[in-house]
């Protein structure tokens, strides 16, 4: 027994009671981020002491750093960050078009190993070998030309992950989707000449998927021929000058301004081809009279100015099969030769009735 304040008290329980003194707590500074750390308690009295239980703790990881992505093709985007100060096990990579998920990206930063998967269920791993994915870089594939896409990256360290970072790019265009069928282009009634036909132009023949429609040309061939078959898959193709000196049967007109009223993509408009009009380097003469003539509608999304066709740039562009011969008028006689024609006739008519009259009365 011992006393405690004049009061007789059980040894044991005043020990006791003296370890149940109110916890403390303490706090570890200059750690390194993402770390995983051992803890433990030691208790000291007099020459005996007690370790506590070892608790393992790990810091929360640093983001990564100057995270960016860029356009890189009509399929693909390539992100690029650095990789944060501390310890990291993992980096995860999620892929959005608009708010729907389109691809998960994990990157082992320890043994160079990536996993991709899809919403749709497919999965793709590997060892990074190759220069399309390494722990500060990615290229993301499978993508659809001409759209945003928004991608997140975290770090991560053992089940912790740090602040998320953002980044957005944009896929580049590419030609209009091919028309796989023939289409029907009929010349607007009552608007024939003898140099000229106005025609049909349906919105719809041509998708923006790919991106924005800039400008459109009208690609002639004089032909009576019914076949199924498109103009040449080449960019310029012959001018005017070049049918009119008869070296070709097929040009192109003037190129132009994709047509406003297409933001509907039912509307259909007209389009007149023999104008005598001339832009960009190419004209839109005169057709021949009673000449039959066939017709492909091509619009681009792109067509590259000097310096770009010197680059090597192409333009990109789809068009429909050409159309069923459409004739132009016959030419009428000019007003000076029909009247002389008349005359003349006329005059023939005088010349047989008096011939006849003279003949009749030389037999009565």
């Amino acid at each position: 027994m011992v006393y405690l304040n004049g009061t007789e008290t059980n040894y044991n329980h005043a020990f006791i009671h003296y370890l149940t003194v109110p916890p403390t707590s303490t706090n570890f500074t200059g750690l390194v981020q993402g770390m995983n750390y051992y803890a433990s308690v030691i208790a000291h009295s007099g020459n005996n002491s007690q370790e506590s239980d070892i608790v393992s703790v790990r810091t929360y990881p640093a983001p990564v750093h100057e995270f960016q992505c860029f356009q890189n093709s009509s399929e693909n985007i390539y992100c690029n960050w650095s990789l944060p100060i501390g310890v990291i096990t993992d980096l995860f990579l999620r892929v959005f078009e608009g708010s729907s998920p389109l691809q998960n990206i994990s990157i082992s930063n320890e043994n160079l190993y990536f996993i991709i998967r899809y919403p749709w269920g497919d999965q793709f791993s590997g060892l990074q070998s190759s220069t399309t994915t390494n722990t500060t870089f990615t290229t993301i594939e499978r993508l659809k030309p001409n759209t945003i896409y928004t991608v997140i990256i975290v770090a991560i360290a053992g089940s912790l992950q740090s602040q998320t970072i953002e980044s957005t790019a944009k896929t580049f265009v590419t030609a209009p989707p091919a028309i796989l069928e023939p289409v029907k282009i009929d010349s607007v009634p009552n608007a024939v000449t003898p140099s000229s036909l106005t025609l049909t132009f349906n919105c719809s023949w041509f998708a923006t998927t790919n991106g924005d429609l800039k400008y459109y040309t009208v690609i002639v061939k004089e032909s009576a021929e019914t076949t199924t078959e498109k103009p040449e898959n080449k960019w310029p193709l012959s001018k005017y000058s070049d049918y009119k000196s008869g070296t070709t049967a097929v040009y192109q007109v003037d190129d132009r301004v994709y047509p406003a009223e297409c933001k509907s993509p039912s509307s259909i408009l007209p389009v007149t081809v023999g104008t005598g009009a001339t832009n960009g380097g190419f004209d839109d003469g005169a057709l021949k009279s009673n000449t039959k003539y066939r017709f492909s509608f091509r619009a681009y999304t792109y067509i590259p100015g000097t310096r770009s066709v010197r680059a090597g740039k192409q333009a990109l562009f789809a068009e429909t099969f050409f159309s069923l011969p459409i004739s132009t008028l016959v030419a009428s006689p000019d007003s000076g030769v029909l009247a002389g024609t008349a005359i003349g006739a006329m005059l023939g008519g005088v010349v047989l009735t008096a011939a006849g009259f003279f003949l009749y009365k030389k037999l009565k």
